[in-house]
Order: structure tokens, then C-alpha cells, then sequence
């Protein structure tokens, strides 16, 4: 079982922790196209595994952006946002 956080990421567990996964589509090879995951974090409750989701989106934002920090600080709110989004399904 695993809870779809967005397209990108899922948390999954195990019997001692939960796993943050990034899901991605290979872009070339033999299995291009299709569908994996890869292992991003061993946490051990669901607030831990959303600011790892978190802080790997900022840090992703600011290597792949050159903005003023008011342009970041709107940019986190968004990803913040989000997050937030999916933790009020669940009730977080």
C-alpha cells in the first residue's frame, strides 16, 4: 500500500518506517517510457516524510531558478501549498 502524495511522490511502509519514493518515468534504454521508483527517505512519521518532500522541491526550485527572494518565497508558499493540500485529506 502507499499514499499518493502528488504524480512525483508516494510515502509507502514498511513494518518500521515509512518510505518517501520519488516516482519517474525512464527516458531512455530498453524500459523507456515505463514507470519506477526510487527509495528518497526512511522516516518515521508521515510530518517527517512531507519536509523531506518539501525541502528536496526548494532545493530543486533554487538550483534550477535565479530569482530575488521575493519571487523564491512566493515559489516555497506554492510547494508549501501543496503540501499542506494533501495533509488536510488526511487530516495533518
Amino acid at each position: 500500500m502507499s499514499i499518493k502524495v502528488s504524480d512525483k511522490y508516494s510515502i509507502e511502509a514498511d513494518e518500521y518506517q515509512l518510505i518517501v519514493v520519488e516516482n519517474k518515468i525512464a527516458k531512455k534504454g530498453k524500459n523507456a517510457g515505463e514507470a519506477y521508483q526510487t527509495t528518497v527517505a526512511y522516516v518515521n512519521d508521515v510530518t517527517h516524510a512531507l519536509q523531506v518532500i518539501y525541502g528536496r522541491e526548494t532545493r530543486k526550485w533554487v538550483a534550477e531558478h535565479e530569482a530575488t527572494l521575493k519571487e523564491a518565497a512566493k515559489a516555497f508558499n506554492k510547494i508549501a501549498k501543496e503540501i499542506k493540500e494533501f495533509g488536510k485529506k488526511y487530516d495533518m
